[in-house]
């Protein structure tokens, strides 16, 4: 019999580096709570300047990191969104993904940090050339974002892109080897970006960034957590009602993804309507053999249900509002505000992902 001396390692802190908030949080020792959740908003308005945006980072974070009990100093982070550029590039046979990115966006500077995304699975091409998904972030910013936390003695453990902490935030309710079969469409209204990820089942196939800011900023809440897990799933009808994609293992709605129910009618943004049709599109032509079967919804602009429900009856797509944080209990006081559990948070999507990252990483150690 194999026992290990080796202590359980901390969970990491996890910073959710927004446009407009500052979102951080830790779970316990053995992950199966949130031990602290807080949020700074910066007050930044307009478009997205990211000297400003680490000013007040730089101005943030020593509070932020002194007002709870932090286990540790070791942080994950997610990059803001404006900051991430996700292209599709083809590449020739013998040709360099690094110098390719160069050539094509001269504007992110030397040595630009990159991950890949292989398109090419269904139709590779005879010639041995290559379509990749590529995100794509700016090294300098990069190096002078971790600078600052490192000033405030946070050791980071890793630096992610918001478009794959989508797929990880719920990729608990995608494990099933069946669950790639179909596609989900993630769309987060986020401030000043609009995110647009595929996922097939567990895995991101397809992303794009939409230059669409917020679509709203009210408080409304879809749905209280109490109510959403004994609640019937209904089919999506394009005449109105309640739009919902139900959870296929136990065929009833999935606790992190409440349907959007009746909301007061809205017109639905003609732009990024236009722009999520044309993804859909898209990815439809890539990979034809895998349908888009539903919308969730996270960000800021979520919270807005009527919103939601008109962008998903213009798609013609069944839709939720996801809870990414539903999977966890608040274990202690140190939570954003009071009753913060009954509330569904799709803004905390981001964050979401990189707790679900950190507790990989602890199951893999």
């Amino acid at each position: 019999m194999h026992f290990s001396m080796r202590r359980p390692q901390l969970p990491p802190m996890t910073a959710d580096l927004g446009v407009s908030t500052i979102r951080m949080l830790q779970l316990t020792t053995h992950n199966e709570a949130i031990s602290i959740a807080s949020e700074h908003h910066l007050g930044q308005e307009g478009p997205f300047d990211a000297e400003a945006h680490l000013h007040a980072l730089e101005a943030a974070m020593p509070s932020l990191l002194a007002n709870a009990p932090w286990n540790g100093r070791r942080m994950l982070i997610c990059m803001p969104a404006p900051l991430v550029t996700m292209t599709q590039i083809k590449l020739g046979l013998n040709e360099d993904i690094s110098s390719a990115v160069q050539a094509r966006l001269p504007d992110l500077g030397p040595n630009p940090m990159i991950r890949t995304i292989n398109l090419a699975r269904s139709s590779q091409s005879a010639t041995g050339a290559r379509s990749l998904m590529c995100m794509i972030m700016p090294r300098d910013y990069v190096l002078r974002y971790v600078g600052v936390l490192h000033q405030n003695k946070v050791d980071i453990g890793g630096v992610f892109a918001p478009a794959s902490m989508l797929i990880r935030a719920f990729r608990h309710v995608n494990r099933r080897d069946e669950d790639d079969t179909s596609a989900t469409m993630y769309v987060n209204l986020g401030q000043a970006v609009t995110t647009v990820v595929f996922g097939h089942g567990a895995h991101l196939a397809l992303a794009r960034a939409i230059g669409v800011a917020d679509l709203a900023q009210g408080p409304c809440d879809p749905q209280p957590a109490t109510d959403r897990e004994e609640s019937s799933a209904t089919s999506f009808s394009t005449t109105g009602g309640i739009m919902t994609a139900i959870n296929r293992r136990t065929g009833k709605d999935a606790p992190t993804m409440p349907p959007i129910r009746s909301a007061a009618a809205t017109s639905a943004p003609t732009e990024l309507c236009d722009e999520l049709r044309m993804c859909v599109r898209h990815h439809q032509s890539l990979f034809h053999e895998t349908p888009v079967e539903r919308i969730v919804f996270t960000g800021n602009g979520a919270k807005d249900a009527a919103t939601c429900k008109a962008i998903a009856q213009s798609l013609q797509l069944p839709a939720q509002i996801g809870d990414p944080l539903a999977r966890w209990r608040m274990n202690g006081e140190h939570a954003p505000c009071e009753d913060w559990s009954e509330h569904v948070r799709p803004e905390w999507t981001g964050i979401a992902g990189l707790a679900a990252t950190a507790l990989d990483e602890g199951t893999a150690s």
